[in-house]
């Protein structure tokens, strides 16, 4: 469910408040391969931003990896006043983890690196990432449960999400192939307490360039958070 939420376009301006619209214009219905094209709200004295992503699903050792990189694509006209992004990698990491509350795998650990050229100063660059992160690590729970109550309700599901169910499985042979050509790394985090009843934790810091992000749906408090280091990897 979690892969489907973040990869479906349709419902994606429910909790991403920078969205002005996404569509999935192109999938592969045997690798699940697709590109969307994204416009995104800048502030006013800023153009607006224009994306054409590809995008995949991979899978390894139950972990999934929903890898986002811009792609270029003559098919997709830039409109006026928008600014297109030709740098922008990004890389969500999902899996099952274990509930504090129960032992059992119930609760879901999610890490988020980005890398991106937004076309803007660094400074300001720096001050938007402060200010936009965490409105949008709360905008996430609510709006999956939102999207969770949506998929219960309907059994109808957007060329986005339909394309999330093709997942591409890899062997650990290959992250530890990258891993040696200096593209992967694996750091582990510090650990986070958080009150009783909280339903996300988040952390994010810079790696290689890149913004890494981690959260935790559940009801207890985070354990160990393992961070992925794929930014350098990712910025290729």
């Amino acid at each position: 469910m979690m892969k489907d939420f973040f990869w479906d376009d349709e419902h994606r301006h429910e909790w991403d408040s920078l969205i002005r619209s996404a569509r999935c214009i192109e999938g592969c219905f045997e690798t699940g391969e697709n590109v969307s094209h994204w416009i995104k709200k800048f502030p006013f004295f800023v153009s607006d931003r224009d994306y054409v992503l590809g995008r995949r699903i991979f899978e390894c050792e139950d972990i999934f990896y929903c890898i986002t990189k811009a792609v270029p694509s003559d098919n997709v006209p830039l409109e006026k006043r928008l600014r297109r992004v030709s740098v922008y990698s990004s890389c969500w990491s999902i899996q099952a983890v274990e509930s504090p509350d129960t032992g059992q795998k119930t609760d879901c650990e999610v890490i988020f690196i980005h890398s991106e050229d937004l076309l803007i100063q660094r400074d300001l660059a720096k001050l938007g990432v402060r200010r936009a992160m965490w409105p949008l690590v709360k905008r996430m729970e609510p709006g999956l449960r939102k999207y969770e109550a949506f998929r219960k309700a309907s059994s109808t599901l957007s060329l986005s999400a339909s394309l999330a169910q093709i997942i591409t499985r890899i062997s650990s042979s290959v992250l530890e192939e990258s891993d040696h050509s200096g593209g992967l790394r694996q750091r582990e985090g510090r650990k986070e307490e958080m009150k009783k009843g909280h339903a996300s934790a988040w952390k994010w810091i810079a790696i290689g360039g890149a913004v890494a992000m981690a959260f935790h749906f559940g009801k207890g408090p985070v354990g160990k958070v393992f961070l992925l280091g794929l930014s350098r990897n990712l910025r290729r």
